[in-house]
């Protein structure tokens, strides 16, 4: 639903970055690409977020990836 494939992968040259406490590697520019898409999918296409799935090379990214979009869409 309103997506030509689905399967998509995300290709950019924007640098990773650590959290302060932990040292965690994320990147702040795909985490927020992912977050508005997500978000567009559910609010939108009307997926739920148990329809969508994102592979992240980070566990950092994946915890703020999850709590981002679950305190967007108020779960």
């Amino acid at each position: 639903r309103k997506m030509s494939s689905n399967l998509y992968f995300m290709s950019h040259d924007m640098k990773e970055a650590k959290t302060q406490y932990d040292s965690s590697l994320y990147n702040p520019y795909e985490l927020e690409e992912i977050i508005n898409l997500t978000l567009h999918l559910i609010q939108n296409a009307l997926y739920s977020a148990d329809d969508i799935h994102i592979l992240s090379p980070y566990a950092k990214q994946v915890d703020l990836i999850r709590k981002q979009v679950f305190c967007s869409i108020n779960i």
